[in-house]
């Protein structure tokens, strides 16, 4: 399993920075130790830890999202770093999704993120859902089992998918095959 997680600023409580591991104890202390031996403090996300490490404080780590593969995760890094960057100051220095230097999405996996069906396919898109309050994932059928879920028309699922909206009843859903 994968988890989506947020590096929280113990002093505001404010989201800083969105990623995703599969050994929270280590990437928690990789953050620390890459800050402490960055010598000129060139990210962001470095220059916010090293400034908590004086304090003797440290980021807050709190799971997101558990996911059941790596590509899942980088797809919910995305959105999810799409949707706090809007309303929390992130230390992310990228869009999300790029945790190897290199790597060139499929066509099939740009059209996943973009949240439209794969063309001529017929395949049948399901809806994955976090809700960004209790932080519970769960993993929907199609967009008319997550509108029944969440409460909402399957139209309001569609557009949350499609960016049109940022979420629906404190929901972020997104397509996934």
């Amino acid at each position: 399993m994968t988890e989506v997680y947020a590096l929280i600023d113990p002093l505001s409580n404010k989201i800083r920075y969105i990623g995703y591991t599969t050994n929270a104890k280590a990437r928690i202390q990789d953050h620390i130790n890459s800050s402490k031996r960055s010598k000129n403090n060139i990210t962001y996300k470095s220059n916010w830890i090293n400034s908590l490490i004086k304090q003797n404080l440290k980021p807050i780590y709190k799971k997101l999202a558990e996911v059941d593969n790596i590509e899942n995760a980088k797809i919910l890094e995305i959105e999810l770093i799409k949707h706090y960057s809007q309303f929390c100051k992130l230390t992310n220095g990228t869009k999300g999704g790029d945790g190897v230097n290199g790597l060139k999405w499929s066509e099939q996996s740009k059209l996943k993120i973009k949240g439209r069906k794969i063309p001529g396919t017929g395949i049948k898109l399901k809806v994955e859902g976090l809700n960004l309050k209790t932080g519970e994932y769960k993993l929907f059928n199609d967009k008319y089992e997550a509108a029944n879920y969440i409460n909402c028309s399957h139209t309001s699922i569609s557009g949350v998918c499609q960016n049109k909206r940022n979420c629906v009843n404190k929901w972020f859903v997104n397509f996934i095959k």
